[in-house]
Parts: structure tokens; sequence; C-alpha cells
């Protein structure tokens, strides 16, 4: 057991992540990269609220030119839809990032991240089904 009293956040959510079986990697920023089911999973460690969590799955759809509207009526839905997480276009309209939000104690950390990580990777499947309730809606 840890003495989560000398450890960092970062250090917490890897030895979170090693005790799970994962093998995560700290990168250049600080932040833990880990695949999780096949998904490259991003856990953003430099919020300054130390309860705070983000894990963040960089690209769940790549957008095609003229489908913006189409995509942004869909991230609108989901995140309104689905507590937690959150679904946006990036910087550059190119692709619909996920990211999944929230606050823990450390007493039930460990099955927080659990539960953001198979969140997260289902954000790719739960977004085509929101792009296709709206084209449906679209189309009637």
């Amino acid at each position: 057991m840890i003495n989560i009293m000398n450890t960092t956040k970062q250090e917490r959510i890897v030895n979170i992540l090693t005790d799970l079986g994962y093998k995560p990697i700290v990168d250049k920023d600080g932040d833990i990269y880990l695949m999780y089911q096949m998904r490259h999973v991003y856990i953003i460690v430099s919020h300054p609220i130390d309860t705070y969590y983000s894990v963040f799955l960089p690209t769940i759809y790549n957008v095609d030119e003229g489908e913006e509207q189409l995509v942004l009526a869909a991230c609108n839905k989901m995140t309104r839809e689905i507590r937690c997480l959150k679904t946006f276009l990036d910087e550059n309209y190119k692709k619909v990032c996920s990211v999944f939000e929230f606050y823990s104690t450390e007493d039930y950390l460990s099955s927080q991240i659990k539960e953001a990580l198979d969140t997260i990777v289902s954000a790719p499947r739960l977004f085509t089904k929101q792009m296709k309730e709206i084209i449906n809606l679209k189309n009637k």
C-alpha cells in the first residue's frame, strides 16, 4: 500500500493503473498515456485541483469536409445526454475528441478511473450512434 500523503497526483494514478495491470507512460507534458482496449488514452494531471481528473481520448471520429454541422450537432447531443463525458471538435475542426471528467476522493479513485476508462473507450461507438440518430431526424 502506498502512502498517498507522500505521492503526487501523477504518481497515484500511475500506481493505480499499474495495480490494474496496465503499463502507463508519463509523457513529456507530465500526462499519463496508456493503451486501453486498443485505444490511445491519456489521463491529464495538470489540473490544479487535486481531486479533479480528466481521461482523454484524442480521436473518436475523423471529420470529412462539409459534415462539420452534423458533427457539431452530434457532439452537442452526446455531451448533453451522457453525464461526465464531453465530446467536441478539435481546434482544427478535423477530428472529434472526448474527455471523461470527474472529481474523486482517494477511496474511490481506482474504481472511478476504471469506470472512466470503460466509458471513454465506448465514446466512438456512442458518437456513431448519435450521428445516425441525427441523420435519421434530418431525413424525416
